[in-house]
């Protein structure tokens, strides 16, 4: 379906984003480290965004893909 592949693709690129700028992605390492990214922005998909908000944005669309809700539902 292609809601879960919407959820799987959104997941693949949270875990990227984490990985490339927090060079971890397990949670507690990811609180501990957030504050020092609070200013840190990147151009994705032509729009400026801060990394934390890109980070946050992905796991909630991949949230929302895997739940197949908010309109994503067949």
């Amino acid at each position: 379906m292609i809601v879960n592949k919407f959820g799987d693709v959104a997941l693949i690129l949270s875990i990227c984003v984490s990985f490339y700028f927090f060079k971890t992605v397990e949670f507690t390492t990811l609180f501990k480290t957030t504050p020092f990214f609070i200013n840190e922005s990147i151009i994705f998909l032509g729009i400026n965004l801060f990394v934390v908000d890109l980070f946050s944005l992905l796991l909630f669309f991949a949230a929302i893909g895997k739940s197949a809700q908010l309109g994503l539902h067949m």
